[in-house]
């Protein structure tokens, strides 16, 4: 039982070592860096490639992203479903992730969906973006 549950604990740390450290660091000249503002309730995205625009983010397939993630008002939690991505979105603090989406996710028209998993008041169900590979 020891080993079993030893086992999982290793899994587990492993899994957030690589959660925390994107390949090349926070600082990856190579990476698409964007800042995310959360407010109710909308999302915007800010990056110098000109990536973003109100409610849409359009990145590359297997292009390292990463997101530095606030709020201007309450809690919100910002997260892309089909890729498992999920980050809360408070005032004042700045949270990073990252990602990198494979080829054939999110390259519909359609996109990938942006939501908020954080209930932040009566129009949180409409705190929509979409996320755009291309």
């Amino acid at each position: 039982m020891a080993s079993v549950l030893a086992g999982a604990a290793y899994a587990s740390f492993t899994a957030i070592g690589v959660y925390n450290n994107p390949p090349g660091g926070w600082n990856n000249p190579n990476a698409l860096h964007v800042n995310v503002t959360a407010q109710r309730f909308s999302w915007s995205f800010n990056c110098t490639s000109g990536c973003g625009v109100a409610a849409a983010l359009t990145v590359q397939h297997d292009k390292i992203v990463i997101l530095n993630i606030t709020s201007i008002d309450v809690f919100h939690s910002f997260g892309i479903p089909d890729l498992r991505v999920k980050a809360d979105a408070i005032p004042g603090r700045y949270n990073l992730i990252w990602f990198s989406v494979p080829a054939g996710k999110c390259s519909s028209p359609a996109g990938c969906r942006i939501q908020c998993y954080e209930l932040c008041g009566n129009g949180h169900a409409f705190m929509i973006a979409k996320l755009f590979v291309t």
